[in-house]
């Protein structure tokens, strides 16, 4: 039942419904479980997500008609300082784009820091346990831990008040929420990867999927669903000025905070840097020299992620030690995706090769970084003989 389409094809029509006389006067528009990822991240195309571009699908539709902008679950990924100021963030640009309903995950509800910041900047459209419910567009916006309804909310069934349910669960859960009240108009559930929308019975079960990569629109002909429409924030969908510039003054305020210089930090093994290896390694070096690891530190700079603790860890060697990259002034061998980054420490092997021999690694080597949202593309027997050594 799902309709995926492009972006660009996306914003025509949008355009073409908003010059048009019967253009429907609600629109809802489903996102949330961001998980903290507030941009897109990776090192293979495409890169889908992030919250300027969910921002850009959300301004294409103002207009005449009412929007109602709902965002589930998890929308920070964790506890922390740096989570502090990604709901500071996340809460704003929400606010900015008139959100109207926002359920929190229990973990963020029972964080003081991130239930107030929400709080604070959203005011009633934050639904927790406290406050289930808020009313728009004729509908009743609910919130359900599980898959079950309080008595407050089946009686607005049996009011004949159209319902919309914020589930925190998945979609097993949602079929059965909606085959025990198959009145509610629409769930949206949580669940990983891609978006999804399907049915059970005349209920609309629908989720935008995770790490803010997909949004879903649905549009209210007149008290039915037109067909909901899935929107990948793909590299096709523009950056939205207002929300780049939240997202930039977050980045400014996580290096100001210096929080790259408070992670956790054990000690390890020493680190040589690449060049040490070149002497006896030559052809590796060379290898390595002109590939793109040995640059990945200056695309994040590019991108304003230079002292993102979440993203240069893959970007540097040993930022998991004591001993490891410190900043590209103070660790300067350790800049990019090195040869320890793989290997291993490898101070004692350059000082003693034949006592202290490297160990032989293999694929799982390339999967500590690698990983399924960050590279979706990735696969070890393509990507290897462009780096072979």
């Amino acid at each position: 039942m799902r309709l995926l389409v492009s972006a660009p094809a996306l914003l025509g029509l949008v355009a073409l419904c908003l010059a048009g006389a019967k253009a429907p006067k609600t629109v809802l528009i489903l996102t949330g479980d961001s998980r903290g990822s507030l941009s897109p991240c990776g090192c293979s195309k495409p890169m889908v997500g992030g919250l300027k571009r969910l921002a850009t699908i959300v301004r294409a539709y103002d207009g005449d008609r009412l929007g109602i902008l709902l965002a589930n679950a998890s929308l920070t990924g964790g506890l922390g300082r740096q989570e502090e100021l990604k709901a500071q963030t996340m809460a704003a640009s929400l606010k900015a784009l008139g959100a109207t309903a926002v359920h929190l995950t229990p973990a963020e509800a029972q964080s003081p820091e991130i239930r107030l910041t929400f709080e604070n900047i959203l005011g009633g459209a934050v639904l927790t346990g406290d406050r289930t419910h808020t009313e728009a567009g004729g509908y009743r916006i609910v919130v359900a831990p599980e898959a079950s309804l309080g008595d407050e909310e089946a009686a607005a069934l049996a009011n004949h008040q159209r319902l919309i349910v914020m589930l925190d669960g998945g979609l097993g859960a949602a079929r059965q929420l909606a085959v025990d009240h198959p009145s509610i108009a629409l769930i949206e559930y949580r669940q990983d990867g891609r978006s999804d929308v399907s049915s059970e019975g005349t209920t609309l079960l629908a989720t935008p999927g995770s790490k803010l990569q997909y949004a879903v629109v649905i549009e209210d002909e007149g008290g039915s669903f037109a067909e909901p429409i899935s929107i990948p924030l793909d590299e096709r969908v523009r950056d939205d000025p207002a929300t780049t510039r939240l997202y930039d003054d977050y980045l400014q305020r996580v290096d100001s905070e210096n929080l790259l210089s408070q992670i956790p930090r054990p000690r390890s093994e020493l680190f040589a840097g690449s060049k040490r290896c070149a002497p006896c390694h030559a052809t590796a070096y060379h290898v390595w020299a002109q590939s793109g690891h040995a640059s990945a530190l200056k695309t994040l700079d590019s991108g304003g992620h230079g002292r993102d603790p979440e993203c240069v860890s893959c970007h540097v060697v040993g930022l998991d030690s004591i001993h490891g990259f410190q900043s590209e002034s103070l660790t300067p061998q350790l800049v990019g995706v090195g040869c320890e980054s793989c290997h291993g420490p490898g101070l004692g092997h350059a000082r003693a090769p034949r006592q202290r021999p490297m160990p032989r690694i293999g694929p799982a080597a390339c999967t500590q970084c690698h990983v399924a949202d960050h590279s979706p593309e990735f696969d070890f027997s393509r990507f290897w003989p462009r780096i072979r050594h």
